[in-house]
């Protein structure tokens, strides 16, 4: 063999060299007994016959946890080749013919070069970008390769007894440790560059699965709190005292805020339902707000409309908690997939150990190791109400993450004859992420007159354009008349997801609003000839407002609609709900199609409109003016009308009397205590039109 310090020609089975007295490693009496003796390491530990239980027998419970992954690797973006108990061979060794090549390098270089590197280095099994074999100090190797065994050996045996999802862990001193471990290896030097590479990915997977698990934990415990805070307040009873009630929500509500805004860092796999929990929590106070201002003025359709929020703000709580459950048994399964790959690293550095000779270890090559493997999950929705389309958060939830290294990939995504092309570029990390993903609507090409069954495609690619995965999932998508009032699939349906077929600006509605300004002139005598919120008043505030409304319904009869009275239910799974042009062009409609009609029409001229949704029914209710507390409740099924009935209710009104038998009206302004009565007896929902623009219900563009 060769000295790698002299370059000296020695005996083979030499412990030192005779020139120098350097010592020798790999010396042939040495490999079953000396600083690399495998027996001896394997004897030590006992880690090999784990091993065979951990590839195949799923033997995880030394670790605490119990998985899958021997079955499931293909999810995480890799295959690990010795979950099967493959076996490394460690490479022959051709020491006379070393002998020579090396003392031919040593004269190429002597004179000026040789070009035959790739040759020799493929006769030799070395890497060309790896150490040079030709000049590897064999001490420095032996000795520090010594060191990694025995500081792998010690990390591994902390990972046996400290599980990374393990209850009995403590998350922060496990990751503490792990970062010793991490530093103690950064201090080792004179490692082959192959190694180093392995026994880095070693380390680093480690120390990233352990503060993966780390920083979850603590999100996830703090996320708990939120969740139990918020409950408490959600199952609160007002009981007596409703202020009371509202102080102590307001509270829990400023105590939550709190401690939202002291959170710094959100891991990537929680940023989504974080970002949204906290759009809820200034919701909520707002919600608050309006339910006092409701309960201190008596005024019930507004208190009614407010607690109707506060329902839809609890239920999409209700699901980010159910949500946030699902990602953090991601992340659980995630980190168990790094502490995998780094211990399939280990396994193999068992033979690595093995080898007795510099060059052998120099020249190794690592099958396991796996920087930049791409771990990719899907949940694709499987139904869509185009005109709900703006109630989903998503239509796509993609985890992305790389169990080592990091790397960028483009993402792309589409429904065909729903969406555009979804298309980003996304730098992916050590951490799973989640991506909720909802392409912009094709509102050129969407064909949505009837029920279809489509495909949306989902393709993850290399920035170069390689394709790394691409999938195809059904989704069923309704027609733009399905209304879906008890799925919550990626969204959150509630009764006022009725407020998506609201088109106060739609081109039919704008002209409907035209000819019920022409009906109020009418009606008038040319009295009133502006029907929108913000005109002079003419009489009084109540009777220009019951006006408006009666000139609406007058409108809506000379159009020529008519009341369909097919059923209408909120209790149904689905209803079929035509839109307000739809309404006006097919000239018949459902008692919440007219309410519909008339609600858009109201909202698009600036009057605090109301949908009311008793048991079976719609109606709508509008506010004399904002916070006056007075609401003209309209019938919006007497269709045909009679005009005089409104001109007979309007007198009555300027007199400064309410007719008798005041509900038998088509239109008609409630006292307190009515509406009350109309509360205790129909139990309605009641929606309020301005929450269209806080919680996102907006139509789909059509």
């Amino acid at each position: 063999m060769i000295c790698p310090n002299c370059g000296s020609v020695i005996d083979d089975n030499s412990m030192n060299c005779p020139y120098c007295g350097a010592y020798v490693a790999g010396a042939t009496n040495n490999m079953n007994n000396g600083q690399y003796g495998y027996d001896q390491y394997s004897n030590q530990n006992g880690y090999n016959q784990q091993y065979d239980q951990y590839g195949n027998q799923n033997g995880y419970d030394q670790y605490g946890y119990q998985d899958s992954y021997n079955q499931q690797y293909d999810q995480y973006g890799y295959q690990d080749p010795y979950y099967g108990n493959t076996q490394v061979q460690p490479k022959k060794k051709h020491t006379v013919l070393k002998t020579i090549l090396i003392l031919i390098l040593v004269a190429a270089v002597g004179f000026g070069g040789f070009k035959g590197w790739g040759f020799l280095s493929k006769r030799m099994n070395a890497e060309p970008t790896g150490s040079d074999v030709a000049t590897l100090d064999s001490s420095a190797v032996t000795e520090s390769v010594a060191s990694l065994k025995e500081l792998m050996k010690d990390t591994v045996a902390f990972v046996n007894e400290n599980a990374i999802n393990g209850k009995k862990t403590d998350r922060e001193e496990a990751l503490e440790s792990m970062e010793g471990y991490l530093e103690d290896f950064n201090e080792i030097e004179g490692l082959p560059e192959n190694v180093q590479l392995a026994a880095d990915e070693f380390f680093v997977t480690l120390y990233n699965a352990y503060k993966n698990s780390r920083d979850n934990y603590v999100y996830k415990a703090t996320f708990k709190e939120f969740a139990d805070d918020f409950s408490s307040v959600a199952s609160m009873e007002v009981g007596n005292d409703f202020n009371s009630f509202i102080d102590d929500s307001n509270d829990i509500i400023s105590d939550i805020q709190e401690t939202y805004d002291e959170i710094e860092d959100v891991p990537p796999l929680f940023a989504s339902e974080h970002e949204h929990f906290g759009q809820n929590i200034a919701l909520f106070e707002d919600c608050l707000t309006r339910l006092q201002d409701g309960n201190n003025n008596n005024d019930f359709v507004s208190f009614m409309a407010a607690l109707t929020y506060f329902r839809h703000i609890c239920s999409e709580f209700t699901t980010d908690i159910d949500q946030m459950d699902s990602v953090a048994d991601s992340a659980t399964s995630f980190n168990a997939a790094q502490r995998d790959l780094a211990l399939s690293i280990y396994n193999e550095f068992k033979e690595v150990f093995k080898l007795t000779e510099a060059e052998d270890i120099a020249a190794y090559e690592f099958k396991t190791t796996n920087s930049n493997t791409l771990s990719y999950d899907y949940d694709a929705i499987s139904q869509i109400c185009p005109s709900l389309y703006n109630c989903y958060r998503q239509f796509l939830r993609l985890e992305l993450g790389c169990v080592s290294g990091e790397k960028d990939v483009v993402v792309e995504c589409q429904i065909s004859g729903l969406t555009e092309k979804y298309e980003e570029t996304i730098h992916v990390t050590n951490s799973m992420s989640l991506y909720a993903i909802k392409p912009p609507a094709d509102v050129d090409s969407a064909t949505l007159t009837s029920a279809r069954d489509a495909q949306m495609n989902v393709t993850i690619s290399e920035t170069d354009g390689t394709i790394i995965d691409t999938q195809t999932f059904l989704v069923h998508i309704t027609s733009q008349n399905d209304f879906n009032w008890n799925s919550d699939e990626f969204g959150y349906i509630n009764q006022d997801n009725i407020l998506c077929y609201l088109t106060p600006d739609s081109d039919l509605i704008v002209d409907f609003r035209d000819k019920a300004q022409q009906a109020l002139s009418e009606l008038t005598n040319g009295a009133m000839t502006d029907i929108s919120a913000d005109h002079a008043k003419v009489y009084n505030d109540y009777t220009d407002t019951y006006l408006v409304a009666s000139a609406a319904m007058i409108a809506l009869s000379d159009y020529g609609v008519r009341y369909n009275n097919d059923g209408f239910s909120l209790e149904s799974q689905s209803q079929h709900i035509l839109l307000p042009d739809e309404v006006l062009t097919n000239k018949t409609g459902l008692c919440i199609e007219t309410t519909l009609v008339i609600a858009s029409m109201l909202k698009g001229a600036g009057y605090n409109t109301f949908i009311l949704l008793p048991t079976g029914h719609a109606q709508v209710a509008v506010e004399t003016y904002y916070g006056s507390g007075q609401y003209i409740l309209i019938e919006t099924t007497y269709l045909p009308n009679d005009p005089d009935v409104y001109v007979y209710y309007a007198n009555a009104l300027l007199e400064g009397q309410l007719p008798e038998q005041n509900y038998n009206f088509p239109n008609a302004l409630y006292t307190t205590e009515e509406w009350y009565q109309y509360i205790l007896d129909g139990q309605p929902t009641i929606i309020s039109c301005d929450d269209a623009e806080s919680l996102g219900l907006t139509p789909f563009d059509y």
